[in-house]
């Protein structure tokens, strides 16, 4: 009890700085749960215990007994990121940690990857990103951690070399057609009418699924825009293509929203579709909408 583990400070670090969201608020919601999503992996990735109580001793008798604890730490001796205590996780921990992740088989959904690929570095490198921020909060939990080191800011950097590639998939005429088709041919209008928003206009998800009537100005041509990514309002100019989708939405009575779609509905939805359809394994994503729309407007 007085010195709980990992998981113990992760929880106290939610409380404090991830508290509960109010329903209605989509974006603050689904952003609230990719950092769960992040601190339930960091927590249940399991890692080799070098400093297991009963290996230690043979670790450091060396020889055939040292052999004998390392092949039994390689072949099972692992416990939960999240069971070790802080002032044990060294940089030797996290590079564990991020060898662990690196051959763990990414997820689609709730399946593992039907391709075969492993978490990409730059998901590691987030997960990186919030055990340092944990690291960097334990000193004001408790004053027992004033002086501890930081074990993030010593990992290999070798482990996550070119981490930073990024997709340069673009939309080619024969995957447009694959797509076009399959959203005029898909059950529920509002999936055409969304991706073809974000085609046109460059909406993200999070901006063009919850929009208001409100928010859209036909008369001064622009659409306002109040929570986006970076947290300042911006205006949206309205395109000839994305002007006909506004005027073939029908307002409905007592419903402010352009779109029944839920945030996390929406999400789930659309990446269904694009594996379904056979673009999610060329490096299609929602957000390629934004890209493409971008690199038309110029």
């Amino acid at each position: 009890l007085s010195s709980p583990p990992l998981s113990f400070y992760i929880k106290q670090y939610i409380a404090q700085h991830i508290p509960e969201v109010p329903e209605g608020d989509d974006l603050k919601r689904r952003n609230r749960a990719a950092k769960l999503s992040f601190f339930k992996t960091i927590e249940n990735t399991p890692i080799p215990d070098s400093q297991n109580e009963i290996a230690q001793p043979l670790l450091l008798a060396g020889g055939l007994l040292g052999q004998m604890a390392q092949n039994a730490i390689a072949n099972g001796g692992k416990k939960r990121f999240g069971d070790f205590k802080p002032e044990q996780v060294t940089y030797l921990e996290v590079n564990e940690y991020i060898k662990a992740r690196l051959a763990t088989p990414a997820m689609t959904g709730n399946r593992k990857n039907s391709l075969g690929r492993n978490v990409s570095k730059i998901s590691i490198s987030r997960e990186l990103t919030f055990i340092k921020k944990l690291f960097d909060n334990l000193r004001h939990q408790e004053a027992r951690f004033k002086g501890i080191r930081n074990p993030v800011t010593e990992y290999d950097k070798d482990l996550l070399v070119n981490r930073d590639i990024k997709s340069d998939y673009r939309l080619s005429d024969s995957d447009k057609k694959i797509l076009f088709e399959a959203l005029d041919k898909h059950p529920n209008p509002e999936m055409k009418q969304i991706c073809l928003l974000s085609y046109y206009c460059g909406f993200r998800r999070s901006e063009i699924v919850p929009l208001l009537w409100e928010q859209v100005h036909l008369d001064e041509n622009y659409i306002q825009l109040y929570k986006t990514k970076s947290g300042r309002p911006r205006k949206v100019i309205i395109t000839k293509e994305a002007r006909a989708i506004l005027e073939s939405i029908p307002k409905k009575d007592n419903q402010p929203r352009l779109f029944t779609y839920t945030l996390f509905g929406f999400s789930g939805s659309v990446d269904k579709f694009i594996e379904r359809i056979g673009l999610k394994a060329k490096g299609f994503h929602f957000h390629v909408f934004r890209r493409e729309a971008i690199s038309n407007l110029v």
